[in-house]
């Protein structure tokens, strides 16, 4: 069996740096300005907040498909 190698600190850190430095751009630019800022400042905390949209509808999506799978072998059993 081969073991995957391991993600560099960069690897595992960028995507939620990332983020963080969008969420606070974003309250930044909403705190400091009006206009062309707030919409900018929306438009990155909307941004911060999809990853974990994606990782509930994920879920969700896994939690349905594994129930299918556990009534389909129920109703063999019971056929």
């Amino acid at each position: 069996m081969k073991h995957k190698p391991r993600n560099t600190l960069l690897q595992t850190f960028a995507i939620p740096s990332a983020l963080a430095v969008a969420t606070v751009a974003g309250l930044i630019l909403g705190l400091t300005g009006d206009g062309w800022r707030d919409l900018v400042s929306w438009l990155l905390l909307i941004i911060s907040l999809l990853p974990i949209h994606a990782a509930f509808a994920l879920r969700r999506s896994s939690a349905h498909r594994n129930a299918r799978v556990s009534n389909s072998r129920l109703e063999r059993k019971t056929s």
